[in-house]
Formats: C-alpha cells, structure tokens, sequence
C-alpha cells in the first residue's frame, strides 16, 4: 500500500497532467501548411539513443536494487506519476481538441488531434511487436533483480515501457504543436514523470522506459510529418468537418 497523501495535494497532482495539456492546447498557434519536402531521420538520432539505451542497460541492475528497499510505499507515488501515460488523460485531451476544432472552426485544433492519435496509435503498435520479440520479465518478476532475463515471444512485457511511449508521443505531439519552449518543457517533465513512475514502482527497468521514450519521441515526429523515415512518411488520420478517414503517402 502506498502512503496515504492528502485529498488536496494527491488531487493537485492527479489534476496536473490534465491541466497542463489544456493549457498548452489553448496556446496552440495556428499550424503552417504542411512542407512539401519531409526531411530524412538522421543517424545522429538513432545513434544517441542507442547510446542512451546501452548506458541504461548498464545500471539497470543498481538502479533496480537501490529502489527495491520502500518500492511498497512508494506505490502511490508511482501510480500519481504514469496517469500522463495512460489512455484516461490522453483520449480526453485529443477528444477535446476535436471536438473544439470542430465547433470553433480551428481545423489547427482538429489536425493536432489526429496527429496525436496516429503518434500514439504508432507507438503503441511499435511496442506491442517489441514486447512480444523481446519476453523480457519485469522486474516485479524478477526476484533476484537480475536485469530481466530476456525470452522471445514467452509473454513477458518489460521492454520497451508502453506508457512511457505513449507519454513522450502526446508530449511531442502537444509540444510540437505549441512551438513554444515553455507547454515543451512541462509537457516532457510530464512524460519524464511517467517514465520515473514506472522505474519506481518496479514495473519497468531504466532500459525499458529510456527505449519508450525514444519509440515516443520518434511516433510523434513521424506523425507530425517533421521527418521521414526511408522517405517513408507516417499515415495521416483525418479529422474534419463530413470527413473521418486515414491518408498513406
């Protein structure tokens, strides 16, 4: 059980996630016309991640054992953290932004929703193929902290962290949208928070939400079509007055 926190702060925490989004929503500027030219993924991107990932797998072992000792009464905690993750903060936000694109004729509004659907919907299948080629055992699994023994397609579903991608996808999606450095910086200390959330309560290792985090960040561009992968772009739901449907280039 967790440690018992106050009804006012544990309402201000739980309420947070959802009060930044709106707000970074209510300052979405307009969205320019969509480039022509997408430019490529550079190496320089997936090559920092790599890194990031490989450091993590490193101290994944220590950073488990060192939050092991008082992880029961830190589960609240935990739980308060990962709601930015979760489908119950994410679909009211894209609901809410098509619904007042919709009637105050923003279609800026309309179109971040359906970037922000198709961003999450990308990473959440991007995870659920890894997770199933991976097996790796949570560490809640693991009773000696081993670091997640790693077992192809035995239905373990460590790796990589789906909240964490889908935290970091609505983070990017949202921030990218705003263009403006302050809502990004909340917005990714939020997705930040969800990935620690997980890490805490032992549902994941530092690896696993470092790698959701990069699945995240790279759904959102994808979707917001501000770069290309193999010059492929990413499908494009369509969210519009008379006109529900998906475009793939």
């Amino acid at each position: 059980m967790g440690t018992p926190v106050g009804a006012t702060p544990r309402a201000l925490i739980t309420t947070l996630p959802r009060a930044l989004a709106l707000v970074a929503a209510c300052a979405l500027a307009p969205c320019a016309a969509a480039a022509q030219s997408i430019p490529p993924l550079r190496w320089q991107a997936p090559a920092i991640a790599g890194a990031a990932i490989g450091v993590a797998l490193l101290i994944d072992v220590p950073v488990a054992r060192a939050l092991h000792d008082g992880a029961p009464s830190r589960a609240g905690t935990a739980r308060t953290l990962s709601r930015f993750g979760e489908v119950e903060v994410s679909l009211p936000i894209v609901a809410g932004l098509a619904v007042a694109g919709t009637l105050a004729r923003r279609p800026h509004l309309t179109r971040t929703a359906a970037i922000t659907t198709t961003a999450i919907a990308g990473s959440a299948a991007a995870v659920t193929i890894l997770k199933l080629g991976l097996g790796r055992a949570r560490p809640e699994q693991d009773p000696a902290l081993g670091g997640g023994p790693v077992r192809p397609f035995s239905g373990q579903t460590a790796m990589p962290s789906g909240h964490t991608a889908a935290a970091f996808a609505l983070a990017t999606t949202l921030g990218d949208a705003t263009g403006r450095t302050l809502p990004r910086i909340g917005l990714y200390a939020l997705a930040t928070g969800t990935a620690a959330g997980r890490v805490i309560g032992q549902r994941h290792w530092l690896s696993d939400v470092v790698a959701g985090a990069a699945i995240g960040v790279l759904a959102g561009k994808l979707a917001g079509g501000r770069v290309s992968v193999f010059g492929v772009r990413a499908p494009r739901l369509l969210l519009e007055p008379g006109r529900v449907g998906l475009r793939v280039r």
